[in-house]
């Protein structure tokens, strides 16, 4: 059994820790693995699938609005 906020650290760590290699492999010139990363990150930001990204880029969409939306096909 996990408890919230050590899973929300964990969750915080790992997209800390995907930005921090993103960087890294740009400027290593390994740009297809930078945008791989980049995009890890930012599922691990939000804590979502692939398709709820588009969504929550605007502010005002959390990611539990973004999946009504898309599992009542409103998007």
């Amino acid at each position: 059994h996990i408890d919230r906020g050590a899973l929300q650290r964990l969750q915080k760590d790992a997209s800390s820790f995907s930005g921090m290699v993103t960087v890294f492999a740009q400027h290593m010139g390994m740009d297809n693995l930078a945008m791989l990363l980049g995009q890890f990150q930012d599922r691990l930001h939000f804590g979502v699938r692939k398709d709820l990204l588009p969504l929550l880029a605007n502010p005002y969409i959390t990611p539990a609005l973004a999946r009504r939306l898309v599992d009542s096909k409103i998007t």
